[in-house]
């Protein structure tokens, strides 16, 4: 019951965020999106993809265009919070989650490093928590920009394969 609550409040709080961010793109268009794909790279915590997709089936913006300021947008995003994540991200996750739960951290983000990152880019789990991560551990910017080049891509030209040709796009790579 406990998590179903807590589940239905985040998800209430998430579509209250949709609605202004829709808006948003509707006066500032491709702009708009890039604006808030940037932000999305660094903290926002609404995702791009369902706006990438407003876009261009509620606007009836061109998908190419959409898609690549999408991803550049968000990599440059995440380029900044890689930025943040190194310059102040070690000692302010000491002070909010203790030495020890940061050694785990490390040690997570260590073993996974490049893959976790593509794993996070290419998912709808938070992405910021990628970028700010490789930046806290001090992977390496090129290794984490490709990671998350890869994983941005193949997420967002899933994304949009979903718009174009509906869910069943999809189920070619399922077989």
């Amino acid at each position: 019951v406990f998590c179903h609550t807590v589940s239905a409040f985040f998800s209430a709080i998430l579509s209250s965020l949709i609605e202004p961010t829709k808006q948003f793109v509707l006066d500032y268009g491709i702009i708009g999106l890039g604006i808030f794909s940037f932000t999305e790279g660094v903290i926002n915590p609404v995702p791009i993809s369902p706006i990438m997709a407003f876009a261009i089936t509620g606007m009836g913006l061109p998908a190419i265009p959409i898609f690549l300021v999408t991803l550049f947008a968000n990599l440059l995003g995440a380029a900044l919070g890689f930025y943040l994540g190194f310059k102040l991200g070690h000692p302010v996750c000491v002070r909010l989650f203790g030495e020890k739960n940061v050694l785990k951290a490390e040690k997570f983000f260590q073993k996974w490093g490049e893959f976790g990152v593509f794993i996070m880019a290419f998912t709808p789990l938070p992405f910021k928590v990628a970028a700010w991560s490789a930046g806290i551990f001090e992977m390496r910017f090129w290794r984490f920009l490709a990671a998350a080049f890869i994983g941005r891509f193949a997420h967002f030209l899933s994304a949009l394969a979903v718009v174009a040709f509906g869910f069943e796009a999809l189920a070619f790579f399922i077989k």
